[in-house]
């Protein structure tokens, strides 16, 4: 009865490996996909397929068991596939219906074994020679694991609830751009200040509006920052929008690392036309001001330059008079 227990703990513990490191991929840890997208390839499948399911195979739970653990896999790679396309939330929100499904597998290992044990002459084939105190050690790290992303998860919430919030608050296009699968998401703020009704996710939504003559110059300092590993990046430009008109934008972002690599970046644009306009009409006036003093003072010149050959004539006349005298 012993080796009943160790042999389905160990399910019940793999199964949990299973779900912290599908937790860790959708919240950007590194870590081998494989075990995670493959039911053939995770420990809970090896277990199934080494020697439970012909060990148990003559229980009806355990045949309802591969597929209840097939399912899930077929939903983390979906999962999986949401977070590397961009949607981010909607991956992370799914583990909810994991939870659930993961709750039925859970469930049916309790009923196989209860099945077992009741049974006159179990036979147990154990996946892994390990003793039972090591075994509970493992099981008490997998717990630990699973409590520590929890927690992340929960913090991470909450970081990026923050994050919208303040987005909404602010009139500024705040930007949320993804390196790794080169998505863009974009506040309402976009929308209220280049009066577009709908924007494309990808980065293509501010490549494509750029204006052609700042394209190369903005393109060239933004990536300059992420391939040398920078955190921050400013620039002045003009954005084009919805009615076909250019804004000028202020825009700053900052990039997030990850390994000592940047991942993501996140940063806002302000729109200071209005202020461009007041500086070129004041540009202007300064320089017709300038024009304007530069032609007054050629005035001045010719006119005491016509005052000095008047006084030099007279003067000479004056000479003359003199003379005659």
């Amino acid at each position: 009865m012993e080796n009943i227990k160790l042999d389905f703990e160990q399910a019940r513990a793999k199964h949990l490996l299973f779900k912290s490191r599908l937790r860790s991929i959708l919240f950007g840890l590194e870590i081998d996909q494989a075990s995670v997208l493959s039911h053939f390839e995770c420990a809970v499948g090896k277990w199934i397929y080494g020697h439970a399911l012909e060990t148990y195979g003559h229980i009806p739970e355990m045949h309802e068991l591969e597929k209840v653990h097939a399912d899930i896999h077929t939903s983390a790679r979906e999962l999986v596939s949401l977070y590397q396309s961009g949607e981010v939330d909607t991956a992370r929100n799914g583990l909810v219906k994991m939870e659930n499904i993961a709750d039925d597998l859970v469930s049916l290992l309790s009923v196989i074994e209860q099945k077992v044990r009741e049974c006159d002459n179990p036979l147990t084939v154990l996946a892994e020679n390990i003793s039972f105190e090591e075994f509970e050690q493992l099981l008490k790290s997998n717990v630990e694991l699973d409590k520590k992303i929890k927690l992340q998860v929960a913090e991470t919430s909450k970081m990026e609830e923050r994050f919208l919030l303040i987005a909404k608050a602010t009139q500024d296009a705040v930007w949320d751009w993804d390196l790794e699968t080169n998505s863009l998401w974009w506040n309402d703020g976009f929308k209220e200040l280049f009066g577009y009704k709908t924007v494309e996710a990808g980065v293509e939504s501010w490549y494509n509006r750029l204006h052609p003559d700042d394209k190369e110059k903005v393109l060239e300092g933004i990536h300059k920052i992420i391939d040398n590993g920078d955190s921050k990046w400013e620039d002045e430009y003009r954005f084009l929008k919805a009615d076909g008109s250019y804004a000028y934008v202020f825009d700053r972002g900052y990039a997030i690392h990850k390994n000592g690599k940047p991942y993501r970046m996140v940063g806002s644009m302000v729109d200071f036309t209005e202020r461009k306009k007041n500086e070129d009409s004041l540009k202007r006036a300064y320089e017709d001001l300038e024009l304007k003093v530069k032609f007054r003072n050629m005035e001045l010149e010719r006119t005491v330059k016509e005052y000095a050959e008047k006084i030099t004539m007279l003067e000479k006349k004056l000479g003359t008079l003199s003379v005659g005298n």
